[in-house]
């Protein structure tokens, strides 16, 4: 038993070590990862589907242009650190954007940041959370605060979840292999992990794990505080 911690303890070692060299050898430390969804039933009938075309060996997203005027067409090509298609599952979403690698470097003293940002529908809550949804009204604690969906926990498929909880079980997988093998477990010091879940909607604030907030407002001059 002793040897193999011993042996898990030098593996992470050079992990370690493999991670702060892919951090200094970065030329940056953002990265810009574009995922695209598969099209609504509507966008396949309207034919916008032919709008867009995607190449993951080279990273990139072209965009079909019409001139309203001359009615020429002409692509339009971006390219970006990573591209998920529309085949990308939630597992290949949390391996590309190397989220565990992100973790590990929180406990190096980095901090790391994943950030989706998109239109409305473009499948940020999904890549995020991935759980299903049902109407939150007979779990309100108060009639005045807004109605929020409940996710379906127990009953979401394993395959659907998001970033969010894949890095959370992550997270704690790390923390019990640092637990065992640093040295603040033989001095008698305790790891802890505080969570604060909140969205930011037409300038407000919304504390997530509150169902009675209605939001802060955001902004300069904004008051208000919260947990």
């Amino acid at each position: 038993e002793e040897r193999e911690r011993e042996r898990h303890s030098q593996c992470h070692a050079v992990s370690r070590r493999n991670l702060m060299k892919m951090i200094n050898s970065s030329g940056s430390r953002l990265r810009v990862v574009v995922r695209v969804r598969p099209p609504l039933d509507a966008e396949r009938r309207d034919d916008i589907c032919s709008l867009l075309s995607t190449d993951t060996h080279s990273h990139s997203v072209s965009v079909r242009h019409t001139h309203r005027v001359r009615g020429t067409q002409t692509d339009k090509r971006f390219s970006f650190d990573g591209l998920l298609d529309r085949t990308a599952t939630q597992g290949d979403t949390f391996a590309a954007l190397g989220v565990k690698s992100l973790i590990r470097s929180v406990f190096e003293g980095f901090n790391a940041t994943v950030f989706a940002y998109g239109q409305t529908g473009s499948g940020k809550t999904y890549t995020m959370e991935g759980y299903d949804y049902e109407n939150s009204t007979s779990v309100q604690a108060d009639p005045k605060a807004r109605a929020r969906p409940v996710p379906r926990i127990r009953t979401s498929s394993q395959d659907k979840i998001g970033i969010i909880p894949r890095a959370l079980a992550a997270l704690f997988d790390e923390l019990e292999l640092e637990r065992s093998n640093c040295e603040s477990a033989k001095k008698g010091e305790k790891l802890a992990v505080r969570c604060s879940f909140v969205q930011i909607y037409n300038e407000r604030v919304l504390d997530l794990l509150n169902p009675a907030s209605n939001g802060l407002k955001s902004g300069r001059g904004g008051g208000g505080s919260g947990n």
